[in-house]
């Protein structure tokens, strides 16, 4: 019984660490794209 409970816990532990790694890239490269973008679309209207 104490065995499978940690094996969960473990399992979990790894699981949050995953998705909190992928929310992180997901941010950086949400943070990335807003400071490349901007710039971009900044130069697009003063060419206009």
């Amino acid at each position: 019984q104490i065995g499978r409970l940690n094996l969960l816990d473990t399992f979990a532990r790894h699981t949050l660490q995953k998705i909190s790694a992928l929310n992180l890239t997901c941010m950086l490269s949400l943070v990335s794209w807003k400071n490349i973008s901007t710039p971009l679309s900044q130069t697009f209207d003063s060419d206009n």
